[in-house]
């Protein structure tokens, strides 16, 4: 499994509007995390927006970018999934889903016509969601004795981390997330 130091999600959810000849097209972005908040939303438009044509959809999903897919939805092979598909991994994006919607009228888009409007509608819709770059942390938890926690600040404090109390009556418990960057001296 490849780590990286850092990672790039959409800042935020939104909806674009785009039309190509006389057909339209929404595209929605989504923050998610696993496969079951996807369900939720595919389910959600499709309730939403069920005299649609055409529900298209790409995702990939945590910091690895170990899980993808696209789906084109009756569309012809290879021309709305996998269009939606490339424009998140050309940003190099994880943890987001975009959905496609289309409204068909003849006449026909044709393949070329196909890919270059679902391809349009998701960098626009990317574009206004705004895009940020995290740092790729990991998360520790500890545990003192009550007088000792001291210690873990003055600790978090050098390396300029986050220290978040948990509640606990018998010992002083906190959880730091710590930059991958910094945690093999953090480790030291």
């Amino acid at each position: 499994m490849l780590f990286t130091n850092t990672y790039k999600k959409i800042l935020s959810e939104s909806n674009f509007q785009s039309k190509s000849k006389v057909s339209e097209f929404l595209a929605f972005t989504f923050k998610v995390i696993n496969e079951q908040k996807i369900k939720g939303y595919l389910t959600q438009l499709k309730h939403d927006y069920s005299d649609a044509t055409q529900h298209c959809y790409a995702y990939i999903l945590h910091i690895d970018k170990n899980a993808s897919r696209a789906n084109d939805d009756c569309e012809p092979s290879n021309t709305a999934g996998k269009p939606i598909l490339r424009q998140i991994q050309s940003l190099d994006l994880t943890n987001v889903l975009v959905v496609v919607i289309r409204y068909f009228v003849s006449p026909m888009l044709g393949v070329p016509g196909l890919i270059e409007a679902y391809g349009e509608a998701t960098l626009g819709c990317l574009k206004v969601s705004g895009i940020i770059e995290k740092n790729t942390e990991e998360c520790y938890q500890f545990s003192c004795d009550y007088g000792f926690e001291n210690e873990i600040y003055r600790i978090g404090k050098q390396f300029d981390l986050d220290i978040k109390p948990m509640d606990n009556e018998e010992h002083f418990c906190a959880e730091i997330k710590i930059p991958l960057l910094l945690s093999t001296s953090f480790k030291k």
